[in-house]
């Protein structure tokens, strides 16, 4: 989602400036912003954290796979 769809979705479902801040820091780079999103069930909302599995998030982001788990990851190839 970039800035130029916060109008959009925001007139769309009807968000708060609170909601708006936690799905701009679901774009950014920040240290533990990804994942996270806003489920909404009927008049419900709930803040929500994904976290990838251990294997899914080797297959998707080898590197932070051995840097969390301090594992080599077997989607890395060696440089030779």
């Amino acid at each position: 989602m970039g800035e130029t769809d916060i109008p959009v979705i925001k007139k769309l479902y009807n968000f708060s400036e609170k909601e708006l801040t936690i799905l701009r820091g679901s774009s950014s780079k920040r240290s533990g912003a990804k994942g996270k999103g806003i489920f909404i069930a009927g008049s419900q909302r709930l803040v929500i954290q994904i976290r990838a599995s251990k294997y899914e998030l080797e297959i998707v982001d080898p590197i932070q796979y051995e840097e969390i788990y301090d594992e080599k990851s077997r989607f890395i190839k060696n440089k030779q």
